[in-house]
């Protein structure tokens, strides 16, 4: 029973996808595309959320966490070390940060790198954010890492993981389409001007929703638009 609530809760809220996929695709500034992506955080019931993005000529942090926390981040080269996102490019699924932070606590020895994790996690701790849920951005580019990461300020490690699980389904999704249209549309501020075209930002699943939400096709239409039968098309939109 609990399995189906779950999975009813997953569905309506996915069912909402289509209407935030056409508010971020006529998103044209930075600003309005990080509140945007506010918006839907905060209707899973979470508070604030960070995207990192990591290439070999810089690194920028979309984030509503406070200014510290950004400042932090950057001001002491995290992303030269940064667990959660070495993580990402070696296993490539979702964590919570607290792993992270359990490892480091269990680890009988220490390192100039466990430290400096160590003391941006206990910033985020002191600001009241005791957990994290990462997901990873799996680029074909070797140079370029990103990472989306949602909180809950003031929730406890096991009031974070309950908002989680009811969510697990829909966070990756939703990182995914920022970075679909983070990278597509604001390019010159996530990667570099004359970075490459990533070949993997344009998954069918998300051109199909974004095609239903923008340009109001039926699923038969914007199957046909897409070279897909209505049966795979269905399949998108279940998944």
């Amino acid at each position: 029973m609990q399995d189906h609530d779950e999975s009813n809760q997953n569905h309506r809220v996915k069912s909402r996808d289509g209407n935030f996929l056409a508010q971020l695709s006529d998103c044209s500034t930075v600003k309005q595309f990080k509140h945007k992506v506010h918006t839907m955080v905060s209707q899973l019931g979470l508070s604030d959320f960070s995207f990192t993005v990591v290439n070999d000529q810089s690194t920028k942090c979309l984030t509503t966490l406070p200014d510290r926390v950004r400042q932090h981040y950057l001001k002491n080269h995290l992303a030269e070390c940064d667990l959660l996102m070495e993580h990402a490019q070696i296993d490539g699924t979702p964590l919570l940060q607290s792993a992270i932070e359990d490892y480091i606590a269990q680890c009988p020895f220490s390192s100039e790198r466990f430290e400096r994790n160590r003391k941006y996690f206990e910033l985020l701790a002191g600001l009241g954010y005791h957990d994290g849920y990462c997901v990873p951005y799996t680029s074909a580019n070797p140079t370029l890492k990103a990472l989306f990461t949602t909180f809950s300020r003031g929730s406890d490690r096991v009031d974070f993981r309950e908002k989680i699980q009811h969510y697990e389904v829909v966070i990756p999704f939703l990182a995914e389409a920022i970075a679909y249209f983070g990278f597509n549309l604001f390019s010159d501020y996530f990667l570099n001007k004359n970075a490459p075209p990533e070949p993997s930002l344009t998954p069918k699943p998300l051109k199909l929703l974004s095609i239903l939400a923008k340009d109001g096709l039926s699923l038969k239409e914007s199957a046909h638009k897409l070279c897909i039968s209505v049966d795979t098309a269905n399949k998108h939109v279940a998944a």
